[in-house]
């Protein structure tokens, strides 16, 4: 998960007794016990240990503290805590303790960077964090009640995501936020072309420009045909389109998807003649390279019903206001010819 994009840990998973299932590596209860036991109940969560909390894929109850290690009264208060976690609410739940300054990238993540207390539990099976939402002096019952209320269900998870602006429609480049995704991006009605990125470097600059070009150039696909892009540092995309190394262009044909069913990855350069090329084999709408192939192929269209032969439909209210008035025209011609041949009477 993107758990080891904060922790860059490796394990050895050369046991016997360790079998994969559903993407996570299942211990037996001894070692499970074993692993638990020499856990201290309030101990700090680093690159080197990271990998003790994360392979049972529990959740786990961070506090974030902003020295190198906790005060004597913190220790004492989250140790306590942890007791009655581990004996009476949710033997589960680690609860942990990280240092800001060295794992201020992971705190950001989780929505918490403005927070204090900054406490929030992470989710590893789910990759979400579930905020504490306190203020005043922090006690054990405050924080028993929180673990509560995570155990039953009664916390919404944190969203991570920009707001949603007017304008974002309005752009020929949509702009896609967290709240927004499945909206825009997994519109079954359109194919949808999704650029990722993190604002890091200048090579996300260029992309973005490419992007928007090519978004421009392709307008008169609009009706089938949406060209977007993610800010993936201030926005949370579905976990299987997260990334260590944007930016990343994904495809998202037209059409009801399967639930495991993925978007198609587009891997050269946007500005490439190449995508095309994708967009033609992978869009389940007809794809059009420029207005002019469109009209091209909407003159066709209407040759062949005027000769009684019938071809996939093509609506002419899908083009620009230009070609809809080319098409018009082009119907037009065909009416007087076909009014000329019914009455030729009338044409003398």
């Amino acid at each position: 998960g993107l758990f080891i994009e904060h922790f860059d840990f490796f394990e050895s998973e050369d046991d016997e007794d360790r079998e994969a299932r559903d993407g996570r590596v299942m211990r037996s209860p001894r070692e499970a016990f074993l692993r638990r036991s020499i856990n201290p109940l309030f101990s700090p969560m680093t690159k080197e240990n990271a990998a003790t909390f994360a392979m049972e894929g529990h959740a786990v109850l961070i506090y974030f503290v902003d020295g190198e290690a906790p005060s004597d009264a913190e220790r004492k208060l989250f140790t306590n805590f942890a007791a009655k976690v581990r004996t009476n609410i949710m033997p589960e739940l680690f609860v942990v303790w990280m240092e800001t300054d060295f794992m201020a990238v992971f705190k950001n993540y989780m929505g918490l960077l403005l927070h204090d207390p900054a406490i929030g539990i992470y989710a590893f099976g789910e990759d979400r964090t579930y905020h504490m939402l306190h203020s005043g002096e922090l006690t054990t019952a405050a924080l028993e009640k929180y673990a509560k209320d995570f155990k039953k269900g009664k916390l919404e998870p944190f969203i991570k995501s920009e707001p949603v602006s007017a304008n974002d429609e309005s752009r020929p480049l949509k702009r896609v936020v967290t709240t927004t995704w499945k909206e825009i991006v997994e519109n079954p009605a359109k194919d949808v072309l999704v650029l990722l990125y993190n604002p890091w470097g200048k090579e996300y600059i260029k992309q973005l420009r490419k992007m928007m070009s090519f978004a421009e150039a392709t307008l008169h696909n609009e009706k089938t045909f949406t060209a977007a892009f993610m800010d993936a540092s201030k926005n949370l995309p579905p976990i299987a389109y997260r990334s260590n190394s944007y930016p990343t262009f994904w495809l998202f044909p037209a059409g009801k998807r399967q639930k495991d069913q993925k978007g198609v990855q587009f891997m050269e350069d946007i500005g490439h003649e190449g995508v095309v090329r994708f967009l033609k084999d992978n869009c389940k709408h007809e794809f059009f390279a420029t207005e002019h192939e469109k009209l091209l192929a909407f003159n066709e269209e209407m040759a062949l019903e005027a000769k009684g032969k019938k071809r996939r439909p093509v609506k002419a209210d899908e083009a620009s206001p230009e070609v809809r008035r080319e098409v018009l025209k082009f119907r037009a011609r065909m009416e007087a010819r076909t009014q000329a041949l019914e009455s030729p009477h009338d044409e003398l």
